[in-house]
C-alpha cells in the first residue's frame, strides 16, 4: 500500500509539472526581445520561462528589479511588484523565471510569477565597450571609455535614485545612479574613468528610440574612482572678483569659505548675513530657507560650505552647510569711506559727519525702508532692516557717524550701482554732537552776520567739511573745505536762522547764522 501510494503521489507531481511547462514554453531571451515600429516589444504579455545569469543585485527595495543575462549574452530586466519568491538576488546565480513579458518606460522587462536559483557562482560574460546607448544595449553588460561628469553638481545622492551626464569630449551619455547600489551617498568621481553598466532605458512616449542609459552595479563599475573635496577651501577674496559687467567670474562654483560673522541674520526665515575672512574680504552667505542649524552671532568664526550665487548685483555664498568654528572674534575695523562702490560691498564701512536727507523716508515699514543719508557732497542709500533693533526706533537727528556693512542691489546690467550700507544695530549710530571741540574755532572769523548773500570763514587750521542746516536738522548746504578761507553763497536760502557747523576729522563746533 506504501509503494502504491507514493507512485500516485509522483505520477501527480509530474503531471503539474507538464502542466505548468505548457502554461510558461521555455524561450531564450532573444525570442521576447523583438520590438514593433514604436520600439514596443512584440512579445507584450507571453507568458514564458527564461533562464540567464543575474548581473548586479536587486534594485527594489520590495519585491524585485534585477537584470539577467543568458549564454548568447542577450539581457532582460526582471520585475516584481512586491514579491521575492523567497529569493535573494545574488549575482552569477543562473536562475529560471516564470512571467508575462511587460513593458515600462521603453525597458523590456519579464514581470515574474515564479523565480528559484538552478546553481551559483557561474561566470559572467565581459562587458561589451561601447560608443553609444542605443536599443542594442538595453540589458546588455557594457563599457565606456575615458568619459568624465560633465556637471559634478548633477551627483545629487537624493530620492530613488539620480541620473548624471557622462562626456568623452565628443558625444555625452546618462548615467543613473540607483539609490540600492553602493555609489549612491558617495562623492562624485573626479578626472576620466571607465564606466561599466547595464544598459537601461527610460522613455515615456512613443516611439520609445530614446533615453538609452548605462546603469553601474557597483562602485567597482567605475574605475578609477577618484574624488576630490567637492567644496575646496578658498580665500573670500579668490571668489569676489567680478567680470566687465559686474557678474562674479566664480558664478557655481562650489567651494568651502572661511570668516569671522558681522552683523544679525537679515532673514526672518533661512540665512543672510555677512562673513569677512581673515584676507579681509566679506561676502553675504545665504539660503532661503534652512539656518542649516546654525544661530547667526556675531564675531563667530565659522565655515560656510556652497555654491556662489549673485542677486541683484550682491555676491553670495548659497550655503549648504555651515561649521561653527570658534565664538568671540574680533571684528573688521570699518574702512572710513567718501563713497559706496563694489570696494565696500560686504565689507565694514564708515561713513563720517551724515545726517538725513529727507526724514519723512524713515518709515518703520515693511521687513526694511531705505534712508537716504548725506555728507553734503555725496549722497549714500541707507538700508534699515527689522532685523535690527534699528528698526522702529525714532530717525536719528543732526550730524552722525554711521558704521554698516556695505552691500548693493542692482537689478540690470552693467550691475555697478545700487550700493547701500546695512547698520547693524543702534550703536551703528554716533551722534556728531559728542565730538563737540571748541578748540576748532580757536582764530574762527565768520562775518557778515547777519548775511544777505556771501558770507566768509577765515580760521589758520581750515576745515574738512562745512555744513549749513536748517533748525530742524536738514543740511541745505554742504561742502568739502580747502584752505585757511571759505567763501559761501547763500542767497538762495530764505531769511532765518541756520546753524553752521565746521568739521575737522571726526571733530566739530557749531554757530549760528542769520540770512537777512
Amino acid at each position: 500500500m506504501k509503494y502504491v501510494f507514493f507512485s500516485t503521489l509522483l505520477c501527480c507531481a509530474l503531471f503539474a509539472a507538464k502542466a505548468q511547462e505548457g502554461t510558461y514554453p521555455v524561450y531564450s531571451i532573444a525570442q521576447v526581445r523583438g520590438n514593433d515600429a514604436d520600439g514596443r516589444p512584440d512579445s507584450i504579455g507571453v507568458k514564458c520561462q527564461l533562464q540567464a545569469i543575474v548581473y548586479g543585485g536587486n534594485l527594489r527595495g520590495i519585491g524585485l528589479e534585477f537584470a539577467m543575462i543568458d549564454n548568447a549574452g542577450d539581457g532582460i530586466r526582471v520585475f516584481s511588484t512586491m514579491n521575492n519568491f523567497g529569493y535573494t538576488v545574488t549575482e552569477g546565480d543562473s536562475v529560471v523565471v516564470r512571467g508575462a513579458i511587460s513593458f515600462f518606460n521603453g525597458l523590456t522587462q519579464i514581470t515574474a510569477d515564479t523565480v528559484w536559483r538552478v546553481s551559483q557562482n557561474n561566470p559572467l560574460r565581459q562587458p561589451q565597450v561601447v560608443t553609444a546607448l542605443s536599443e542594442a544595449t538595453e540589458s546588455r553588460l557594457i563599457r565606456i571609455e575615458n568619459v568624465r561628469l560633465s556637471n559634478p553638481a548633477q551627483w545629487t545622492n537624493a530620492g530613488a535614485g539620480f541620473n548624471v551626464t557622462l562626456t568623452n569630449e565628443v558625444d555625452t551619455f546618462v548615467m543613473r545612479i540607483d539609490a540600492e547600489v553602493d555609489i549612491f551617498g558617495q562623492l562624485p568621481p573626479t578626472g576620466t574613468f571607465n564606466v561599466t553598466g547595464m544598459g537601461t532605458q527610460f522613455d515615456n512616449s512613443a516611439p520609445f528610440n530614446s533615453g538609452y542609459q548605462i546603469q553601474p552595479r557597483y562602485k567597482a563599475d567605475i574605475a578609477p574612482y577618484n574624488t576630490a573635496n567637492p567644496f575646496p577651501r578658498y580665500n573670500i577674496g579668490v571668489v569676489r572678483t567680478n567680470d566687465a559687467n559686474g557678474r562674479p567670474d566664480s558664478i557655481g562654483v562650489r567651494c568651502e569659505l572661511v570668516g569671522v560673522v558681522h552683523g544679525p541674520n537679515f532673514r526672518t526665515s533661512g540665512l543672510q548675513f555677512t562673513i569677512i575672512g581673515s584676507d579681509g574680504k566679506g561676502i553675504s552667505v545665504f539660503n532661503n530657507n534652512n539656518t542649516l542649524g546654525y544661530t547667526v552671532t556675531e564675531g563667530d568664526d565659522i565655515a560656510v560650505r556652497g555654491e556662489i550665487g549673485f542677486f541683484n548685483g550682491l555676491t553670495q555664498i548659497n550655503a549648504s552647510a555651515i561649521d561653527f568654528r570658534s565664538a568671540s572674534n574680533p571684528l573688521a575695523t570699518p574702512q572710513v569711506a567718501d563713497v559706496l562702490n563694489e570696494n565696500t560691498e560686504s565689507q565694514m564701512v564708515r561713513l563720517l559727519n551724515v545726517s538725513l536727507k529727507n526724514t519723512a523716508e524713515w518709515t518703520n515699514m515693511g521687513t526694511a525702508f531705505n534712508v537716504t543719508v548725506t555728507n553734503g557732497a555725496q549722497d549714500f542709500t541707507m538700508r534699515i532692516s527689522n532685523q535690527t533693533n534699528v528698526f522702529g526706533t525714532a530717525a536719528p537727528t543732526g550730524v552722525f557717524n554711521l558704521t554698516g556693512i556695505g552691500s548693493q542691489f542692482d537689478n540690470s546690467a552693467p550691475f555697478n550701482d545700487g550700493y547701500q550700507i546695512f547698520p547693524r544695530y543702534l550703536a551703528d549710530f554716533e551722534s556728531v554732537s559728542a565730538t563737540l571741540d571748541p578748540t576748532i574755532a580757536q582764530g574762527l572769523r565768520v562775518y557778515p552776520n547777519p548775511v544777505a548773500d556771501w558770507l566768509t570763514l577765515e580760521s589758520p587750521q581750515g576745515f574738512d567739511r562745512i555744513r549749513i542746516s536748517n533748525l530742524s536738522g536738514q543740511p541745505v548746504f554742504d561742502l568739502k573745505a580747502s584752505g585757511a578761507m571759505q567763501q559761501i553763497d547763500l542767497s538762495r536760502l530764505s531769511s532765518g536762522i541756520y546753524t553752521l557747523t565746521l568739521m575737522r576729522g571726526s571733530r566739530l563746533w557749531s554757530l549760528q547764522i542769520v540770512r537777512q
